[in-house]
């Protein structure tokens, strides 16, 4: 299978959940600094702000549960992402 390394610009991540039975969403950040500062605004107010240029999405939820979380490094198998973009269009 064609596997290739996950790119870095977005290694760092919020993973949260709206309600305790779904499954997590994953936000990435290009800087540490900028993830944190959303944690900390999660800490202090109970929502968070997500905003992806790419897919024109600029949202405030309140997730139930906030975590930060660090790619380092890893790999993606492209060809099963393709497949599922496929089938998703």
């Amino acid at each position: 299978m064609p596997m290739k390394p996950i790119e870095n610009k977005l290694k760092y991540c919020l993973v949260f959940t709206t309600a305790l039975d779904e499954k997590p969403s994953i936000h990435g950040y290009a800087n540490e600094a900028e993830r944190d500062q959303m944690f900390e605004a999660f800490q202090q107010t109970g929502r968070i702000t997500i905003n992806d240029e790419n897919l024109g999405v600029n949202q405030t939820i309140e997730p139930v549960y906030v975590a930060r979380f660090d790619m380092i490094d890893g790999v993606v198998n492209d060809l099963k992402v393709k497949r599922e973009l496929d089938g998703l269009g």
